[in-house]
């Protein structure tokens, strides 16, 4: 019978070893889509992340705008994250790809978004350092610091939420874990 120092050294050893397995990077081209889960009874568990207009929202896809919404999915360009349009569920796509963002620290605007081609922004905005722990989304900072300031805000449409980040001094901000795992049943 084993030690309980040993049996300790063991499950040790096998959780770094987990973890280190957790810390590897996304190989180039694969494909991901992003998908946020919140506690509580906000109603948010494992709706996708969407492009509406250049911005980034979080719905249930039966409430999204018909006319401006479009299903992503992401490519890991080293540490970018780069989105393209879902044509299967919008023919009408309105981009071919877009760099998804989240407003730095000076931003006046909170809302995470999509830079396209044919778009530009002076303001400071945050587009490189995402990574993957496991299967949640983090931004590695240049300090090297890990962080996830994701928050959802309610919109006038029920079932449709603007993705956030950073929410100091925000009422109303339901904080929400974005993930690369897709629940086993959305509606």
């Amino acid at each position: 019978m084993p030690s309980a120092f040993s049996l300790l050294l063991t499950i040790s050893l096998a959780m770094t070893a987990a973890s280190a397995a957790s810390l590897s990077p996304r190989a180039t081209g694969d494909t991901f889509g992003l998908f946020a889960y919140s506690t509580g009874d906000s109603g948010i568990g494992g709706y996708p992340v969407v492009y509406v207009n250049g911005s980034a929202y979080i719905g249930n896809r039966a409430v999204l705008p018909t006319d401006a919404d479009t299903l992503v999915f992401f490519v890991d360009d080293s540490s970018t994250w780069v989105a393209y349009p879902n044509t299967t569920a919008n023919a009408t796509a309105t981009f071919t790809n877009a760099t998804f963002f989240v407003p730095g620290p000076s931003s006046d605007s909170k809302q995470a978004g999509f830079l396209t081609d044919t778009s530009s922004s002076t303001d400071d905005i945050i587009t490189s350092g995402w990574r993957f722990y496991g299967h949640v989304a983090l931004n590695e900072g240049s300090d090297g610091a890990w962080s996830s300031l994701f928050y959802a805000l309610e919109t006038s449409t029920t079932g449709l939420w603007s993705l956030n980040w950073n929410s100091t001094g925000v009422d109303d901000a339901i904080a929400v874990t974005i993930k690369d795992t897709m629940p086993p049943n959305v509606d």
